[in-house]
């Protein structure tokens, strides 16, 4: 516990945040979640249908609730999107102390919804209200895609009100479009006389970007060459944070766009998921990581130098890209992509554990 406690001081103390990223709701019944409350180990956290999905195949866990709602006539889709509602609202709950601690700049639960069959902006923004008011909880973030058919759709939502972190993002391009959005939507706000939107998030996929590039990159380095990019998209934040228009924002009493550092399970974020959180310690950012790699560097002198605001060697690193015939422009565009159907085939995957779960309480 001292260790992590000296961890969490220590990231605090430079303006970063840790959040356990697929949360599972037997981290919720066993105490596990709550106790890394406690301890400080995390200040936020995040729900997903994997986790869920997961939870399903491998637990009686949800078996109770599963029961009672489908003797309520709740079912399919709907019975899917309950369950991670009720997990984000008790992981809501057991965060709120740090929420109202900290005036609401940590705290968070980012729920994931499930994929809207839409583009069409007035739908979208609709959708994403209704599901934050069901959610009733000030500090539940509603996850939404970064995409370019969702630009709009993110200007709308976060006019309206709505906390959001922005997800799929890769490219600094990607990252800056999200941002100008968002300015958008906190400038229409400030225009009308409303309050500036809270906190937004800005969630970029760091352990995918590593893994797509391994890929891209089998016989170079591409964990320096991941850390690159994300040097890249520091340096636009801070940026976008010394700016006129962003200053305007924050005299009229908006927060700053944070940078989510966002680490799954997949191989490469077990394999390099310590060095990961090492090298992007930075100040206005959260490093959102699953368990695995918490209890990684639990005990772990880890932490390295803060980013460099100015964005460092990233430049020179990344321009060997253009020499060895990649055009990162289309790499992201492509990971993007697949980050959103991913999402899709994660959603599809709850659904069928859902309806086996359903069918298999029933005969019990």
């Amino acid at each position: 516990m001292r260790n992590t406690l000296n961890i969490l001081s220590t990231l605090l103390r430079i303006g970063q945040s840790l959040w356990l990223e697929n949360i599972s709701r037997e981290q919720l019944q066993s105490g596990s979640l709550i106790q890394y409350i406690k301890e400080g180990s995390i200040t936020g956290a995040s729900v997903s249908p994997a986790a869920c999905s997961r939870s399903l195949r491998s637990s009686e866990v949800y078996d109770n609730a599963i029961r009672k709602k489908l003797a309520e006539g709740l079912f399919g889709e709907p019975l899917a999107q309950e369950l991670i509602m009720e997990d984000a609202r008790h992981a809501a709950d057991l965060l709120r102390p740090v929420f109202d601690r900290t005036d609401g700049v940590d705290g968070w639960v980012a729920l994931t919804i499930f994929p809207l069959s839409t583009n069409d902006t007035a739908a979208i923004t609709a959708a994403i209200s209704n599901i934050h008011a069901k959610a009733r909880r000030p500090n539940i973030l509603i996850t939404i895609p970064g995409l370019p058919d969702w630009l709009e759709a993110i200007e709308e939502v976060i006019y309206s009100g709505v906390p959001v972190s922005i997800a799929f993002l890769v490219s600094c391009g990607q990252f800056l479009s999200a941002a100008q959005a968002c300015l958008r939507g906190i400038e229409r706000r400030v225009a009308a006389g409303l309050k500036p939107a809270g906190t937004s998030f800005a969630s970029i996929s760091i352990s995918r970007l590593v893994e797509a590039l391994s890929a891209e990159l089998s016989n170079d380095p591409f964990l320096p060459s991941g850390i690159a990019i994300a040097r890249r998209i520091y340096k636009a934040s801070r940026d976008l944070h010394n700016s006129q228009e962003w200053e305007r924002a924050y005299n009229a009493g908006s927060r700053p766009l944070r940078l989510v550092w966002t680490m799954d399970t997949n191989y490469q974020c077990k394999q390099f998921g310590a060095s990961l959180i090492k090298d992007l310690v930075a100040p206005l950012t959260v490093a959102a990581i699953p368990e695995n790699t918490l209890k990684s560097i639990i005990g772990c002198n880890f932490l390295g130098t803060p980013l460099p605001a100015d964005g460092g060697d990233c430049e020179e690193l990344l321009s060997r890209y253009s020499q060895l015939g990649i055009d990162l422009d289309t790499f992201a565009v492509r990971l993007q992509n697949e980050e959103a159907a991913s999402l899709i085939s994660s959603w599809i995957e709850l659904l069928d554990a859902v309806a086996c779960k359903s069918a298999l309480v029933t005969k019990c």
